[in-house]
């Protein structure tokens, strides 16, 4: 296997390494990023993508770890990267996705039990963003803001410009019920301050991971997406005042501590379920309006709650 499914789930940070520089790959893996993506697209040349795949192959072999971005579908060396991925349980990237039926055709074609992280990165894909994520044996989305701002005729660097793109990606994958997407790379490899406040950007829109071009970047998008001392005990007491409740399952609170990066807003989720089952028990008892006001609910709403 090239990667463990459920770490993939997790991870933070993704570095990227050129398939065909297999010297770099160990060096990758030493940089603390929680996953390292082996690249057979955009940073591979045509005439290096035979190398590239011959690399992979004998890195993954020998027990290396890595997710492995290939080509996309339309391209000339689609194909033969696939073919090379068929004998393992494997963990894959599909880039420029045009229709979910493309996803489910790749997984199709790999072993029982693997995965694949949907790149979406093109207008179509991002409008159609939840039906790309809920393809079955798609784990996590992951924006690609580079190829989708050509698309559009926008800058990269421009957060306002593809707010819209990002804010659609984070409901479509929260309706799948996967792992919050990973936003894409700061191309800008030299100032610090614009990898912080894109990496702080993603984390206020609700992304809990992003891709790495440098090393150097890998700390600090580390960093971002931790959970502060603070919010982990505030997911603490949230768990565990839910897990007095009935209708929570004890099993599911936890893993909302121990699985989400993203925690004071997994936990707020089943805060805000617990809270709403309250109320729901309590509107034949004709609460009273300080009740309702506890709750947080709108007490003009008590019959539109009663009947859902």
């Amino acid at each position: 296997m090239n990667s463990n499914i459920e770490d993939v789930t997790r991870a933070k940070s993704f570095s990227f390494v050129p398939g065909h520089r297999l010297d770099r790959f160990a060096k990758a893996v030493k940089t603390g990023a929680d996953q390292i993506g082996l690249d057979f697209e955009d940073a591979v040349g045509p005439e290096l993508k035979t190398v590239a795949r011959e690399n992979v192959d004998r890195w993954l072999a020998s027990g290396g770890l890595g997710i492995v971005r290939i080509n996309d579908m339309e391209s000339a060396w689609y194909d033969e990267d696939v073919a090379m991925l068929t004998s393992r349980v494997c963990v894959v990237m599909l880039p420029k996705i045009i229709d979910p039926a493309q996803v489910s055709e790749l997984l199709s074609k790999l072993l029982h039990g693997s995965a694949a992280l949907a790149i979406l990165e093109a207008a179509v894909s991002i409008a159609d963003a939840r039906g790309v994520c809920g393809v079955a044996g798609v784990v996590r989305a992951v924006f690609g803001n580079a190829d989708l701002s050509a698309e559009l005729g926008v800058d990269p660097a421009s957060r306002v410009a593809l707010d819209v793109a990002r804010s659609q990606i984070v409901p479509a994958s929260a309706a799948c019920s996967i792992a919050p997407p990973v936003d894409g790379a700061t191309l800008d490899l030299a100032d610090e301050s614009v990898l912080i406040a894109d990496t702080s950007h993603a984390v206020e829109l609700g992304f809990s991971a992003k891709v790495c071009l440098h090393p150097r970047q890998v700390p600090i998008v580390n960093s971002a997406f931790t959970p502060s001392g603070g919010d982990l005990r505030w997911a603490e007491g949230v768990a565990a005042a839910a897990m007095t409740s009935n209708s929570i399952k004890r099993s599911t609170t936890r893993s909302l501590v121990s699985q989400s990066s993203n925690v004071r807003s997994a936990c707020w989720r089943s805060h805000a379920d617990v809270r709403r089952r309250e109320f729901k028990a309590h509107v034949r008892k004709r609460p009273t309006a300080c009740e309702i006001g506890r709750w947080g609910f709108d007490a003009s709403r008590i019959g539109s709650e009663a009947k859902s």
